[in-house]
């Protein structure tokens, strides 16, 4: 037995598994220390000691008994994704974003605000694995109002960007997002009612959030194989996505066309190596900054809906400047109003304000007392059903409808109120609940705080009314 038992892990020892030769542009190893590639010409490992804040450069690292190489192929080579070839130092991180707003104006025209917005997301997708969840940064225009360019010299920054043309299929996407790990560039992304472009909805849906893994089948050997997805991207497009969860992950910079005389038509050579010089200089604030533990100011999320705190947190981790900030929070704010303003156009809203007029009446709301307040003035094909009204209430309120036994409404459905639950959507869908509703209360202090927060100057308004792609109507 015993000679059984010590032939068989001899067995195993002479039939160990080799160590591996894997690629990857960037590790974390297990001593603490950070490599990241670079290409100087070839590629190598910059490799960061966050103790000494000494940078080695070496061929390759070793984790687990495993050899790591830097990513090489046609992805470096011809520059698919663009790496720095080494980490320069520089005088501050001011003057760092500073040099960063000053390329981006350089060769684009947009509004100061939205310059210093892309600058400080520059900042971010160096630091984006820092955080759980990332923004997206979406650049909105029509022909000829400078899109591509927009995103040629912001994405030439960004961690590790990697261009890619919007005419393309998803299986290099994985495999790109996969191996790099980096900023997802797509330009002219607007194919949204092919297949192709219901797959790629899907992939970006889930690759804002860590550990969010894409599932993707083989096709020839029925494998099911595992992606992340999870990285900084930003797109150009000329027309707002129907998918509103893409959408909510969004912060757009609109586009229209220059008047600048001093942008060049065409980038000149030299644009390329200026683009490089920052990147090595943003690599050296990925080493600095990587191993700091930073817990920003979230003052200014205060009244703003989770799902636009959760979209909005990661830039506030690389933003340092109070005036910046104050700013910021004043478009985070219209920002919400804009969104509570699109979706009071939608269907749900119609149903939310003709639920809201019933209750001014002091009576049992029924389902049918619903459908017929909807109803009112629509013809035709617009008229609903009390049964379409019961799933609205049931499933887009998530109210709850029970079958009433006496009274006037006998045996119809009424529908359980509950006022914190429907005050809740008026907010969400930025409707109005009217004096005389069951639904008021007196305004207590911090209602009243929450009103005058929502005061804006001229200056956002102005800034974010170029965002929306919808016309405000005139007072």
């Amino acid at each position: 037995m015993n000679n059984k038992i010590t032939s068989y892990f001899q067995d195993k020892r002479e039939n160990k598994p080799k160590s591996k030769k894997v690629y990857m542009s960037f590790v974390l190893l297990e001593d603490g220390k950070l490599a990241e590639e670079i290409t100087n010409p070839d590629p190598l490992f910059a490799v960061y000691d966050p103790a000494t804040e000494i940078i080695e450069v070496t061929p390759t690292v070793q984790i687990n008994g495993n050899y790591i190489y830097p990513l090489n192929g046609d992805l470096v080579t011809k520059k698919v994704v663009m790496f720095p070839e080494k980490a320069e130092d520089y005088e501050s991180l001011e003057t760092l974003r500073q040099e960063v707003a000053t390329f981006i104006h350089k060769y684009v025209d947009i509004h100061p605000f939205y310059e210093e917005l892309a600058s400080y997301y520059i900042l971010l997708t160096w630091l984006f694995d820092k955080n759980t969840v990332i923004t997206y940064l979406g650049i909105y225009g029509e022909y000829g109002s400078g899109k591509t360019r927009a995103a040629q010299i912001i994405g030439s920054l960004c961690y590790k960007p990697a261009p890619v043309s919007g005419a393309l299929t998803c299986a290099p996407i994985y495999r790109l997002l996969e191996q790099a790990r980096g900023t997802l560039i797509i330009n002219e992304f607007d194919f949204d009612n092919s297949d192709m472009g219901v797959e790629l909805i899907k992939i970006l849906n889930n690759g804002y959030e860590k550990g969010m893994h894409v599932l993707r089948v083989e096709g020839k050997t029925g494998k099911v194989e595992a992606f992340d997805a999870f990285s900084p991207k930003i797109f150009t497009y000329r027309k707002k996505k129907k998918d509103q969860a893409f959408e909510s992950r969004l912060i757009t910079i609109p586009m229209e066309e220059t008047k600048r005389d001093d942008i060049a038509i065409i980038l000149p050579l030299e644009y390329e190596m200026e683009a490089l010089s920052i990147r090595n200089k943003l690599l050296m604030f990925r080493f600095r900054n990587f191993f700091k533990d930073i817990k920003p100011d979230l003052s200014i999320f205060k009244g703003i809906e989770r799902r636009l705190r959760q979209t909005l947190y990661p830039l506030l981790t690389v933003v340092d400047d109070q005036a910046f900030i104050n700013t910021l929070g004043k478009f985070i704010q219209d920002l919400q109003q804009q969104q509570q303003t699109d979706r009071g156009m939608s269907w749900v809203a119609d149903y939310l304000a003709s639920f809201i007029e019933l209750t001014k009446t002091g009576d049992e709301i029924t389902v049918k007392a619903l459908a017929d307040q909807y109803n009112l003035g629509k013809e035709g094909k617009e008229i609903v059903s009390t049964k379409r009204a019961g799933h609205v209430v049931r499933d887009d309120f998530k109210l709850k409808t029970e079958r009433l036994t006496s009274g006037e409404h006998k045996g119809q459905y009424g529908i359980k109120i509950d006022a914190e639950k429907v005050k809740a959507l008026c907010l969400h869908y930025g409707i109005e609940i009217p004096e005389g509703s069951s639904l008021c209360s007196p305004s207590s202090p911090q209602d009243q705080d929450q009103s005058e927060d929502s005061e804006h100057s001229e200056d956002t308004q102005e800034l974010f009314s170029l965002d929306t792609g919808i016309e405000k109507e005139d007072n």
